[in-house]
């Protein structure tokens, strides 16, 4: 009988389909549900947002009526910042998460090392893209990928870079930060400083490998997720 929902965000041009190897991962009474941004998977259709209060708007009317039971926010990157967001959003409403979990994402306060890329010309934020090292291989090579994956990409690390918090009052549920050990964008410092976003309890973790540990090593986040909650 399923007495959790594990609901999940993706990073940048990423569909919900990067969590589908953690489903054989998670016992079954936790429901694994991962959100599907627009201009992806089964929403390839529609135009990706750029504006974070919107997409908040959207995700908060879709899945606040599925949430009938106990739930937990975990979101990669961008992802994190979305579920950040949706916490509070909950909060708000009265619907108070298990626990948040942000992952290969630095503190809100915390400066990035790097300038916005999302208003380059194509073959500049191409290039800044690759050096973060998760994109496919070729993917800008093929002139309908490329057609594809560059609105989206662009579309998302604006939605990022011009990201202005709606609050950065502490949240009243448990928060976990977890970071990749070899991440160049994303410190250990950088992970840690997440304790401020909550009045509850805080751990944070650090994995072996990069900004997209959590493929490299997904085994190993699955387990330790499951002994965050375990704490609940």
């Amino acid at each position: 009988m399923t007495r959790m929902r594990f609901l999940c965000a993706p990073y940048s041009g990423a569909s919900a389909t990067v969590f589908r190897p953690w489903v054989e991962l998670l016992p079954s009474n936790i429901a694994l549900s991962a959100v599907e941004l627009p201009g992806r998977g089964s929403r390839f259709s529609e135009s990706p947002l750029t504006c974070m209060e919107d997409l908040i708007d959207q995700l908060y009317d879709a899945v606040r009526p599925h949430l009938r039971m106990p739930f937990v926010l975990f979101g990669h990157s961008l992802g994190a910042v979305v579920m950040f967001e949706l916490a509070h959003r909950f909060v708000d409403s009265h619907l108070i998460p298990e626990r948040l979990i942000v992952s290969g994402q630095r503190a809100l306060h915390r400066p990035s090392p790097r300038s916005p890329i999302h208003n380059l010309p194509d073959e500049q934020f191409i290039s800044e893209i690759n050096q973060y090292g998760g994109t496919q291989a070729g993917i800008f090579e093929n002139e309908e990928l490329r057609s594809i994956f560059l609105p989206l990409l662009r579309a998302d690390f604006q939605l990022g870079e011009t990201y202005v918090p709606h609050t950065t009052s502490p949240l009243c549920c448990d928060l976990s930060a977890y970071g990749g050990l070899q991440d160049p964008e994303v410190s250990v410092a950088d992970i840690q400083a997440w304790r401020r976003y909550t009045e509850k309890q805080f751990n944070y973790r650090m994995f072996p490998g990069n900004h997209f540990f959590l493929h490299q090593h997904n085994g190993l986040v699955v387990e330790s997720l499951l002994a965050d909650l375990s704490k609940e």
